[in-house]
């Protein structure tokens, strides 16, 4: 509708303009004719005559032109002012505030990097002074920068219990950032003392004060690890296996706060000193719980005490179990452990001779049964001889009900590998003969037979050399004479014996405490013969050897 209106106007201008142009045209040529102009004769030039004449552009023309020119009219949106107070001008407000708060963030955010930058290029080795910048930056809200501060104290890996007990954390994040601190202070602190490392570097005279400021540092920020803080105290406490039961309790129920390392070594410990204690069944039941069992199960040496407990409560099956397990896992490297495991049901044995149960079984998996019996048999039957220091006779009959007991083990012992058929080397036979044979010799009613196998066992070692052998030959002669001189009652019988074997003793298979014994005895009984000359000289060559003597015979 605009458009048109437009155009009808341009079409009412073009008629009135034309209109107009005619008028002053007759205007001017009425001028001419009253001034009289002399007329000027230009020369003429052929030019194409309009159709019509020329007095401007026609409107139609005029009309072409203005559309190919025309431009859209410009509008202008008056822009409406809101009254106060409103919506509008609520909003605007809010967007400058915005603005404004925007800008001094972003101020801050500078001026807190040019912390950080500060921190990171700060060339410092004192923690303090980083723990110090954490708290400041706590106080500021600023976790960010304190979380950088606490990262470069312990990148200077001097952060210690004193330095931690000295700044006092604030906040809650602080108070964590302290615990974390104190769990890799005392889970190191234990694995310097596990690898026996801990006190080469504490002086002797600061190890109390040092045992003092760890025990504080975990009661303060991890009181989770206060038992194994108490492992290490000084001097060492003979309630160790306590201390380690708390402390794995402690680690199970804890194990975020222990690190695995650490529980490791906590876990064999108790082991071991659960052991080494007798708490065979305590050890047992301890670790059948799951995340014992789970250990144990995976560390042959840990599987092999556990086999001893098992023997020592005569659980001989599952003490088989736990054994062959130790072995699938490392089939050689198990030496010291299994000979740890023989000498302590060896010692059982010895100091309670009436474990024949105990005995059978190590005669049973020792692979070389005749000389573990001669081990066992030799072990718990030395005092029961016929020879001892006055070289009094004894038998059965000065027996106390326990040693006849001994007595009788030790016999049933020997007699039972003997009957197994057993053969090993002839030393060991014939030595696990003479310890049966001595056994038997306490017995009135077995007197002389002993005498008979042992005179028996000498003509078989007539012609062994080695000192096994030899020591056993030794032994049995000396053993004979006993028998013969019933002691020291009939010392002309024993002398005769002694001297016709004096011999053996230039073999250097017999040992110097065997040698001294056999001079020993014969410098006795010449003493009873009332033979000085004879005793002195064999008490200088009983003498000679001493010395050179060990506890064994």
């Amino acid at each position: 509708m605009k458009k048109i209106l437009l155009i009808l106007a341009i079409i009412l201008c073009a008629m009135c303009a034309e209109a107009q142009t005619g008028k002053i045209a007759r205007g001017l040529s009425r001028a001419k004719t009253a001034f009289k102009e002399p007329r000027i004769k230009i020369p003429r030039v052929a030019t194409r005559k309009p159709p019509y004449p020329f007095i401007g552009p026609t409107m139609i023309e005029i009309d072409k032109t203005r559309k190919s020119t025309q431009r859209t009219p410009l509008t202008f949106k008056v822009p409406t002012v809101s009254p106060p107070n409103s919506k509008t001008q609520k909003n605007a407000a809010q967007k400058a505030k915005k603005a404004r708060k925007a800008r001094k963030d972003m101020l801050e955010n500078i001026e807190r990097t040019n912390k950080y930058m500060e921190i990171l290029i700060l060339q410092s080795d004192d923690p303090a002074t980083f723990l110090k910048l954490a708290c400041e930056a706590i106080s500021e809200n600023d976790k960010l920068l304190a979380h950088l501060c606490i990262r470069r104290a312990i990148l200077t890996t001097k952060v210690t219990a004193e330095t931690l007990l000295t700044i006092k954390p604030q906040g809650d994040y602080l108070q964590k950032e302290w615990a974390y601190m104190s769990q890799y202070i005392i889970n190191s602190t234990f694995l310097s003392y596990a690898n026996a490392k801990l006190w080469d570097n504490v002086p002797q005279l600061k190890q109390k004060e040092f045992y003092n400021s760890q025990l504080q540092l975990a009661n303060t920020y991890a009181p989770e690890l206060t038992p194994l803080v108490k492992i290490i105290q000084i001097p060492y406490t003979e309630n160790a296996t306590e201390q380690l039961t708390e402390a794995v309790d402690s680690a199970i129920n804890n194990h975020n706060a222990y690190y695995n390392q650490v529980t490791t070594y906590l876990f064999g410990m108790l082991n071991e000193a659960l052991t080494l204690d007798g708490h065979y069944q305590t050890a047992l039941d301890y670790y059948s719980k799951p995340m014992l069992k789970t250990f144990a199960d995976t560390v042959p040496p840990v599987l092999v005490n556990l086999s001893n407990c098992a023997i020592h409560t005569k659980q001989f099956n599952l003490a088989n179990k736990y054994l062959a397990r130790a072995k699938e896992l490392d089939p050689t490297g198990l030496e010291d452990a299994i000979s740890d495991l023989h000498h302590s049901c060896l010692n059982t044995v010895i100091d309670h001779p009436e474990e024949v149960q105990i005995a059978e079984w190590m005669i049973e998996n020792s692979g070389h049964p005749v000389e573990c019996a001669i081990e066992i048999i030799d072990g718990i039957s030395t005092k029961f001889m016929p020879i001892n220091e006055n070289w009094e006779w004894q038998d059965v009959s000065s027996f106390t009900p326990h040693e006849t007991t001994v007595l009788n083990t030790c016999i049933a012992l020997a007699q039972k590998v003997l009957a197994s058929g057993n053969e090993e080397n002839a030393s060991h036979n014939a030595q696990l003969l003479y310890l049966t044979n001595c056994s038997l010799l306490a017995q009135a009613n077995q007197t002389e037979t002993a005498t008979q196998h042992l005179q028996s066992l000498q003509e078989r070692l007539a012609h062994e050399t080695d000192s096994e052998s030899m020591r056993t030959k030794c032994l049995a002669t000396l053993v004979q004479a006993a028998i013969a001189g019933h002691g020291s009652d009939y010392p002309k019988k024993a002398i005769k014996i002694l001297k016709a074997n004096q011999k053996m003793l230039d073999n250097e298979g017999i040992s110097p405490d065997l040698k001294a014994d056999y001079y020993g005895y014969m410098a006795h009984l010449y003493s009873k013969l009332g033979k000085k000359k004879e005793s002195k000289k064999y008490k200088a060559l009983q003498s000679a050897y001493l010395p050179h003597c060990t506890d064994d015979m």
